[in-house]
């Protein structure tokens, strides 16, 4: 699969992003089309959440209070993907690892973990789990999140795309990626998945000028 990126113009209204679409499809307008307006927006939606994920472009953080003893926590509404979680011990902060459904809440010999200080983390269903819980006579008291939220959903053609002018064509690349998937057999939707992926996240490096790290979602509860 050839992908070639044009340079983005600055422009990130909806009503752009749906034109070039179309023109990406070779259809003029709606009026004779497969796709209407708002069937069309959310396409873009999609898109615009999937590149922000793979770009890690929209990113926030949060705290999240730990109580005794309890291994699951709500995540932000607008949550899309962990970028890092971080305890406080001391003046130090430490960064908790990602683990799997095997793994939680036991230890490195296969026995269940006493309360103690969280070192390790998984994502059910946009929940937060630790592992260990938290035992009450130990300081710390919150986790430092940093994660990948969602963008902004588009309700409106004048509305203008929260992601940075660069993104613009991954955006109309991946809307007609899912606008056309279900008219490929698996091995080429996979192909093409993987492709845009990897153009996607090679392009984000281009821009930010930093390696852009693969977000981890939903490893474990699957």
């Amino acid at each position: 699969m050839v992908i070639a990126l044009t340079q983005p113009s600055n422009a990130t209204t909806v009503t752009t992003l749906i034109s070039r679409f179309r023109s990406d499809i070779g259809e003029s307008d709606s009026t004779r089309s497969r796709f209407t307006n708002a069937q069309v927006r959310d396409l873009l939606n999609r898109a615009t959440q999937t590149v922000a994920t793979l770009t890690g472009e929209v990113e926030d953080d949060t705290t999240i209070t730990l109580v005794d003893g309890q291994a699951e926590y709500h995540l932000p509404s607008d949550f899309a993907a962990i970028s890092s979680i971080r305890v406080k011990r001391g003046i130090n902060y430490i960064n908790l690892e990602q683990m799997n459904d095997d793994e939680f809440g036991v230890d490195i010999d296969g026995n269940l973990e006493s309360k103690a200080i969280p070192a390790k983390y998984a994502i059910f269903n946009d929940s937060l789990r630790i592992a260990p819980t938290l035992a009450n006579y130990i300081s710390t008291e919150k986790l430092y999140v940093n994660y990948y939220s969602k963008p902004v959903s588009l309700d409106s053609n004048s509305q203008s795309v929260q992601l940075d002018w660069w993104t613009d064509n991954l955006v109309v690349m991946w809307a007609v990626f899912f606008a056309n998937e279900r008219s490929y057999t698996p091995e080429q939707r996979l192909a093409a998945f993987q492709s845009l992926t990897q153009f996607t996240q090679a392009t984000a490096t281009t821009y930010i000028k930093r390696p852009v790290a693969k977000p981890q979602t939903r490893v474990a509860g699957q």
